[in-house]
């Protein structure tokens, strides 16, 4: 199942989803000294709450698509108009009227599109009627997570701007996060079904390995890593060398997990329990790997995937004994050692505030300072 414009899955961009002689653990303290800062309540910090576009949408008559809209577009205004055109990407949601542009009504191409290729698409209706009954009892949880977050994220960084509103969207297997005009951060809902929901297996683009984080636990953290991205986008327009790649995602999930301090550390890399644990026993294995195979300071996009994009493993690294040509590391492993390497670099400068982190681009000054060396 997909679009007819043929969007695969991805993410806010090309973010590791779904993500040291320290050692990080899955329980108790964290090594990130600002996930353990204590960071007093903001009264005057307004709790995030979300719009249900995605129910709005898709729940509009496909007999009646253009009153519908009409009655969306009075409701929500530019926020309706953005959402289409942004966020399910179908079009915009009035056009002026032809001889008199002070004069707008619906637009009839978008109204098409929605009634053609989604309100009365099968296959998408099924997936709406799923996630509708996941949260048939709201998202109170998620925005109360996703508001201690990003206060967290204020405090970190005054300066930047934060998400003005949350716009849940049904985008059909489009972006899985978006961010519109004026900060609106959009999320496409039917991504959190469930990792176990059957149906995904149908979805052009969704592999066994991607459904393992495709449920509604991963959410805020989901929205955590990409307003880090949208925030603090990629250098070198994501033509830097592989160790660049390492430490600017090692960055993001350093950032994240100091905004969500009670979440695992294998939760927000978006690893399992047992993919967390294989990846610290052998550590110093992966890591004299990618040394071995000079591979650290390489520019082939090819090489760099496969340490970096989800995949079911990272095929560089087949540690295991019985059988040397057998992957066993998890996927986005050189996402795994970016961070490990990141978090060294801040234990050993501990007057490096987040922004200075963030602010730091030479991979090479961050290598040589962290004093990586796991044994």
């Amino acid at each position: 199942m997909k679009r007819n414009n043929g969007k695969r899955l991805v993410a806010l961009a090309n973010i590791a989803m779904g993500f040291l002689a320290l050692t990080l653990c899955g329980c108790g303290k964290s090594n990130n000294r600002f996930a353990n800062e204590k960071i007093a309540d903001d009264p005057s910090f307004k709790p995030y709450s979300i719009v249900r576009f995605d129910k709005e949408v898709m729940s509009l008559d496909p007999n009646k698509v253009e009153e519908g809209m009409a009655t969306l577009e009075e409701k929500y205004g530019d926020l309706f108009d953005m959402y289409l055109q942004k966020g399910v990407e179908v079009g915009p949601a009035t056009t002026p009227v032809k001889g008199d542009s002070s004069k707008i009504v619906i637009n009839k191409q978008t109204a098409s599109v929605l009634k053609e290729q989604i309100l009365t698409h099968k296959g998408y209706q099924t997936f709406f009627q799923a996630e509708d009954s996941v949260f048939a009892n709201g998202l109170d949880q998620e925005m109360q997570a996703l508001t201690k977050a990003m206060q967290r994220f204020h405090h970190f960084f005054p300066d930047k701007d934060l998400p003005t509103n949350i716009l849940a969207m049904f985008s059909c297997f489009g972006p899985k996060m978006a961010v519109g005009d004026h900060n609106e951060l959009m999320i496409s809902m039917e991504y959190y079904i469930g990792s176990n929901y059957p149906h995904y297996r149908k979805v052009d683009g969704i592999n066994d390995y991607d459904a393992i984080n495709l449920s509604r636990d991963m959410m805020v953290r989901d929205m955590m890593l990409g307003w880090a991205y949208y925030t603090f986008p990629v250098p070198n327009d994501g033509n830097g060398r592989l160790i660049d790649e390492m430490l600017y995602q090692g960055k993001l999930l350093y950032l994240v997990e100091a905004c969500m301090p009670d979440e695992k550390p294998e939760k927000l890399m978006g690893y399992t329990k047992d993919q967390w644990e294989w990846s610290e026993r052998n550590e110093s294995n992966m890591w004299n790997k990618v040394k071995d195979m000079n591979h650290l300071y390489t520019y082939d996009h090819l090489t760099i995937s496969k340490y970096i994009n989800p995949a079911p493993h990272t095929v560089f690294f087949p540690f295991n004994e019985a059988d040397m040509n057998t992957p066993e590391a998890p996927g986005k492993g050189g996402i795994w050692l970016g961070w490990r390497i990141i978090a060294s670099y801040m234990a050993n400068n501990k007057k490096a505030t987040l922004a200075d982190l963030m602010a730091e681009t030479n991979s090479q000054k961050l290598l040589e300072e962290s004093g990586y060396n796991p044994k």
